[in-house]
């Protein structure tokens, strides 16, 4: 088929398509833009479309997939600053971010939403004068923007919260997928996403500012506009972004190492040595939240939230560590004791005990952990078993002498019991 026949084929049915995709759920959606991809798979709007629909459900991996799949199927389109934002927001890829808003800026200086972009990752790289640059550009632009106001104000305060602003997430409304521009719409994620903020920083003004303006009506308002920075830099040259660009990867290198996650560990374990538990979960909540999969984390955030008595978290944190990494058995310990101690669901915390000495059949703590629950539920003989084998592998072992003698000591009650 004739390429050309082909493009307009597909280009009639995804107008077809949208149709629906304006009034269908992300759920419903999802399996209509799948069909329409096998059909047309070079496609490049609908690949956009169909990440829009993954972040909606929460599934990051099939979101960046799709993304970026529409960027190399059109690398001059629009869908590039979807990928930006979401290299940004949710990946923490803040170098291949600002090399896509960069690019875009030298062929489209006065595109509002990434001199939006820019100055919010300056902000938060610690750029202020950049940021400056790309809030006062904005202001050129759009003198009603009260967003880019209240970044300046920001600016000008004297501690700049690294959690002042946001990169837009990437979302855009069914009703404007036929548009020539993605628009980046603010909604209940934006919302979710400032309420968070409040709820780490109370008195953050730019978060408070933001979540006020999504509750209220969008009016332009001509009042009075904060005056744009008295420097020649707010008109915008291509060598004023290259040597911008270049201020911004000199702090990347510093971002990434305060973000890596080895170093987040570190710091959350040195809270913990300095009694600090409290600053520690929320070190290893921020690991998590942008390392899903980091088992460590999950195990230590279980740890620390047993010992607060917050079960439900501690749970939830124990059993994603031993999900996401089977094979350590310390982590199974640590489930296996919470599930004893604390839950009374003992045949589970057997069944992962039993479970390591499948592979570790002389693991002394999981030789010790069962013997302590056989006596706990009456079963002596049991218990002596795995005391005995304690005592075969270590028997200098003071514990497992302990058990021993508790064993010998309530003989007749277990005997009378049972």
């Amino acid at each position: 088929m004739n390429p050309l026949a082909s493009g307009e084929s597909a280009q009639r049915a995804y107008l077809q398509l949208e149709q629906t995709l304006q009034t269908n759920s992300a759920e419903e959606s999802i399996p209509r833009l799948k069909d329409f991809i096998r059909q047309y798979p070079d496609f490049a709007q609908a690949h956009n479309d169909l990440a829009v629909m993954y972040y909606r459900e929460g599934n990051k991996l099939l979101t960046l997939g799709h993304y970026e799949k529409a960027v190399k199927l059109n690398p001059t389109s629009t869908f590039r600053k979807n990928l930006a934002s979401f290299y940004f927001v949710e990946m923490g890829w803040v170098d291949d971010a600002i090399f896509i808003y960069t690019d875009i800026l030298r062929n489209s200086p006065n595109d509002t939403e990434v001199l939006t972009a820019l100055g919010i990752i300056s902000s938060n790289l610690g750029q202020r004068s950049e940021a400056r640059i790309f809030f006062s550009k904005l202001l050129e632009l759009e003198p009603w923007n009260h967003e880019a106001r209240t970044f300046i104000a920001e600016l000008d305060s004297p501690v700049l919260s690294p959690y002042s602003a946001v990169v837009p997430t990437p979302f855009t409304e069914t009703s404007q997928i036929s548009s020539p521009v993605v628009e980046t719409v603010l909604g209940p994620e934006e919302r979710t996403f400032f309420k968070h903020i409040l709820e780490l920083e109370p008195e953050n003004p730019a978060a408070r500012s933001l979540l006020t303006e999504l509750d209220s009506p969008k009016t332009p308002s001509f009042g009075t506009v904060a005056e744009p920075s008295n420097t020649a830099n707010s008109q915008i040259s291509s060598p004023d972004l290259d040597a911008i660009l270049a201020d911004l990867r000199d702090t990347i290198t510093k971002l990434d190492k305060k973000n890596h996650p080895d170093d987040i560990y570190s710091n959350a374990l040195a809270l913990m040595n300095k009694g600090d538990e409290q600053g520690a979960a929320r070190e290893l909540e921020r690991l998590v939240q942008n390392q899903p999969a980091h088992a460590l984390a999950h195990n230590d955030l279980g740890v620390l939230y047993q010992r607060r008595g917050v079960l439900a978290k501690s749970q939830y944190h124990h059993e994603t560590a031993v999900k996401e990494d089977p094979s350590n058995i310390s982590f199974k310990k640590n489930l296996a004791g919470l599930y004893f101690a604390e839950l009374k669901r003992t045949d589970d915390a057997i069944f992962l005990l039993t479970d390591i000495l499948k592979t570790n059949p002389n693991d002394v703590e999981t030789l010790t952990g069962l013997a302590r629950i056989a006596m706990t539920i009456g079963q002596p003989d049991e218990a002596s078993i795995f005391i005995n084998k304690v005592t075969e592998l270590e028997p200098w072992n003071e514990e497992a002498r302990e058990l021993s003698g508790q064993l010998k000591t309530n003989d007749s009650f277990f005997l009378t019991s049972r």
